[in-house]
């Protein structure tokens, strides 16, 4: 995929150098944005990029050009630590704005101070690189040029921080972070200000922050295949475990790291990761795993702090596994070069532990004594220093509340702005689907009502229609037994006048008996009461609308209601047919109906 890109890139410079002059100058520019557009995921496409730039400048005595190519080309050895070369092509450039002022104060002029920023925090010229940062900010504020705004507030952020200037770089940081996310940037231009951040509280030992947003930067690293962003998080993450003294999980991290670097062939880092992981073991008390780590280490030649490092924790190693010979050889080796060289306080004493441990387990006091002494007096002294740091951090982590706030309502205020208007869709389809389900439950409720509503007046119409056929067959019943009575009352009519008259006493008492038993009142009391339950109070309503009818009328009006033939009605009320016909027109008189109404359509109907 590189060397597509190195041939395109050739290509491109191939065709600047056929266009006409008049128009060269133009394309020469297009090409370098490009190189500042690809510098973070292909340096070396960019430094082929602007060696090529720079020979067409030459060719077209294109000066601006030149210094612009040389801009970019700094960046390039940046990245490869050859800082003075950088800083060299810089300086270059610069005069050449000095030169020409209606080049100065141009997007230009501010690129070449952000990059000489860069060279001082590598180089350790804090001042100086604080200046350049200021004058790059200055400069783009002046052009409104947002992107490197924002890369200048992260430069100052850096140098504030590498100070020890925590609340500081913090500020510049979010400040940076703010610039972003009010512009609508991309979160894969985010990545750095995480990482920063996350760093920021790692160094005043707010862990869980710095976990919290290095794992913010790592997705996103991932997210947007940055590699290297991959590996500065996932190192941070072992630093910080490694400091919260979960070793496995720092383990975890740090071989992720080491796996990415190997298949990318990124052999520092790998190194770097390889010491890591090695001291991780020693401080779990795994020596010989150490041993063997810190030992391929030291065969890969890397770089002058991570060999002396190594050769530092590979003789503490020597030392835990009773190998004190060994340890003392590497131990003194070392020694003589930091203390001659007056480097490193820290390195130097945990040499002079080792070497006075060691010489203690071989009984040679003196020597022990000596290293011991040394060790202690230059632990007190760095004691006292990391006392004066470690106030220093408190202070800042008391400043920095502020801050963190001020981040956290910022990244709020972000996440509003991002979901503002998917949220107001939300909450009108929340409420229409509401809506439309408590129409749904109201519609299905009502259902629910009226179809147990016909159920019921269902099952009540059966019961009706029940005590109705009852009520007719009882009335046929009483019907069937009064015939069967009238049968027997004529038979023994027709006896009595074939016998004596002094011998029919006996029948006319079983006629009477019988004519009684064809006029129980209690009976037709109990029958109108069932009539009314039936019927819903019908007797009742009638006597209501006409207190005058008569017993014997209400009985015929609760007949002519069952719809009973004149037939049936005579013999219930124990009188011929015509008694019947009579007896229902002076009904119809005493209810004041007219001539034309029927009876018994005008009590079917009556309510």
């Amino acid at each position: 995929m590189i060397k597509l890109i190195q041939l395109v890139l050739i290509m491109l410079t191939v065709f600047v150098a056929d266009i006409p002059q008049n128009s060269s100058t133009h394309k020469i520019d297009k090409l370098i944005e490009l190189g500042h557009s690809i510098k973070v995921k292909n340096i070396d496409s960019v430094y082929l990029l602007a060696t090529d730039a720079l020979t067409q400048c030459k060719n077209l005595k294109y000066d601006l050009g030149i210094a612009k190519a040389k801009t970019l080309a700094s960046f390039y050895f940046l990245e490869k630590h050859k800082y003075d070369t950088a800083k060299f092509l810089l300086f270059e450039s610069l005069q050449h704005f000095t030169r020409v002022p209606k080049h100065q104060n141009t997007i230009d002029h501010g690129m070449v101070f952000l990059h000489l920023g860069y060279v001082g925090i590598k180089q350790y010229e804090f001042k100086l690189a604080l200046r350049y940062a200021d004058n790059a900010l200055r400069i783009f504020k002046l052009n409104n040029d947002i992107n490197n705004i924002a890369a200048s507030l992260t430069l100052l952020g850096v140098i504030e921080s590498n100070q020890g200037n925590y609340v500081q770089g913090l500020a510049y940081y979010s400040n940076a972070f703010r610039l972003k996310s009010d512009n609508n940037f991309s979160p894969e231009d985010c990545i750095s200000d995480f990482s920063n951040i996350a760093a920021i509280y790692t160094k005043i030992g707010q862990y869980q922050k710095a976990i919290q947003y290095s794992k913010k930067a790592l997705t996103l690293a991932f997210k947007y295949n940055h590699t290297l962003k991959q590996l500065g998080n996932l190192n941070n993450l072992g630093v910080i475990y490694s400091s919260l003294k979960q070793y496995d999980s720092a383990i975890y991290f740090y071989e992720k790291c080491l796996e990415i670097s190997t298949d990318h062939n990124i052999i520092e880092r790998k190194n770097i990761t390889l010491y890591n992981i090695a001291n991780l073991y020693y401080k779990k008390g795994e020596y010989e795993k150490s041993s063997k780590l810190i030992q391929n280490v030291i065969i890969a030649d890397p770089t002058v702090n991570v060999l002396r490092n190594s050769k530092i924790l590979l003789a503490k190693n020597h030392l835990q596994l009773g190998e004190i010979d060994s340890s003392i050889l590497i131990a003194s080796k070392l020694y003589k070069i930091f203390y001659k060289h007056s480097r490193n306080k820290e390195s130097t004493i945990e040499l002079t532990h080792v070497l006075g441990q060691a010489y203690k387990a071989k009984k040679k006091y003196d020597s022990a004594i000596f290293y011991l002494n040394i060790h202690h007096l230059l632990r007190d002294s760095l004691y006292s220093l990391d006392n004066q740091r470690k106030l220093g951090l408190l202070y800042a982590e008391l400043e920095t509340l502020d801050k963190e706030k001020e981040l956290e309502i910022l990244q709020k205020d972000s996440i509003v702005r991002k979901k503002k208007t998917t949220g107001i869709f939300i909450i009108v389809g929340f409420l229409t689907l509401t809506i439309s389900l408590i129409s749904i439950c109201i519609i299905l409720m009502l259902r629910n009502r009226e179809k147990n509503e016909k159920i019921k007046s269902r099952e009540l119409s059966c019961q009706l229609e029940k005590k109705k056929r009852d009520l007719h067959q009882q009335i046929l019943k009483i019907i069937y037994m009064n015939n069967g009575l009238l049968e027997v009352e004529s038979g023994l009519k027709r006896l009595q006048m074939q016998i004596e008259k002094n011998k029919s006493k006996d029948i006319d008492l079983m006629l009477e008996t019988i004519q009684k038993s064809k006029t129980l009142d209690a009976e037709w009391d109990n029958f109108i009461i069932y009539f009314d339950q039936v019927y819903n109070q019908f007797i009742k309503k009638v006597s209501t609308r006409f207190p005058n009818l008569s017993t014997s009328e209400k009985r015929l009006i609760l007949l002519i209601k069952m719809e009973l033939k004149n037939r049936e009605i005579a013999s219930l009320l124990n009188i011929d047919s015509a008694s019947v016909k009579m007896a229902k027109y002076r009904l119809k008189k005493k209810l004041l109906l007219p001539e034309e109404i029927d009876v018994q359509l005008y009590l079917y109907n009556f309510n």
